[in-house]
């Protein structure tokens, strides 16, 4: 194996880094270790706080930040564990290769889990995950969440998470089917969805568009969406357009609370924050 000693630093580090609340520079710590590239996929195996255990390519900058502190966006992790109720049903759109899916499982196993990820590498990634967890109630389908239904390209950044759907460029380049969440739910035959999480690099409103039967009759009990400005712009949105069409169906925003010492040192309002969560009527969030 490359880099032996290497590895068996960030294995160690990451035992203790684990140990402590989200916030304490461990992230910082984690990027500054893992900045140089390891010139080749190397797939190694964590156990999270929390419970889950994920292969993880220490490539991709936010996976092998994930393995040394053994954490994934531990405040979206958390708010969505406190909005699910039991038996409560959620939505990974966006899914990557099942870093927050896993977490939400190994905290809620009560839970039924719908995975959406377009991309064939990342969802061969997750299924793979999924073997190691055992998980019984999570699902994954293979396709985009927009507006409409139909075909779309797969666009690869450099990272796993930077994977993005539009329009077909190119007759040789990979695509993905595209369902709507209405239509979707219609054929499954749910009720209703709890909490849907959307991270679509800058597709979140087409995503919604495409839910609005649900959104009408209240059928989401919350949506926890990433809001990145630029990656918005790059499909003519802009972050009120979001607010607003969410407004429409009574939906109101609420920045997401920063969990261990990151409650101490971050301030973050609806206008600055990166990552929004919904709720109908403005219900207050369950702390």
């Amino acid at each position: 194996m490359r880099h032996p000693r290497r590895l068996n630093l960030l294995r160690i580090l990451s035992l203790g880094l684990g140990l402590l609340p989200p916030g304490c520079g461990q992230g910082a710590l984690a990027k500054l270790l893992t900045r140089h590239r390891w010139g080749q996929s190397l797939i190694v195996r964590q156990r999270l706080v929390g419970g889950a255990t994920v292969e993880l390519d220490l490539r991709d900058s936010p996976q092998a930040i994930a393995y040394v502190t053994r954490r994934y966006e531990p405040d979206i992790v958390a708010v969505i564990s406190r909005l699910l109720p039991q038996f409560g049903t959620f939505f990974d759109v966006g899914a990557n290769i099942g870093l927050v899916t896993f977490s939400i499982a190994a905290r809620r196993p009560d839970v039924s889990i719908h995975a959406f990820e377009p991309d064939p590498a990342n969802a061969e990634r997750w299924r793979r995950n999924r073997q190691l967890n055992r998980s019984e109630r999570v699902v994954l389908e293979p396709s985009a969440l927009g507006a409409t239904i139909g075909t779309v390209g797969i666009f690869r950044g450099m990272e796993s998470g930077w994977t993005y759907v539009g329009p077909t460029a190119r007759h040789d380049m990979p695509t993905s089917s595209m369902t709507t969440l209405d239509t979707y739910v219609g054929q499954q035959g749910l009720g209703a969805i709890d909490v849907v999480k959307l991270d679509v690099e800058g597709y979140e409103l087409f995503a919604l568009q495409g839910s609005q039967q649900l959104l009408e009759q209240g059928r989401i009990g919350a949506i926890v969406c990433e809001i990145n400005p630029p990656l918005l712009a790059k499909n003519g949105v802009k972050r009120q357009d979001v607010v607003s069409f969410l407004a429409t169906y009574r939906y109101s925003p609420q920045p997401i609370t920063r969990t261990g010492a990151r409650r101490l040192r971050i301030t973050e309002t609806i206008e600055t924050a990166g990552d929004l969560v919904f709720v109908r009527d403005g219900i207050g969030l369950r702390r």
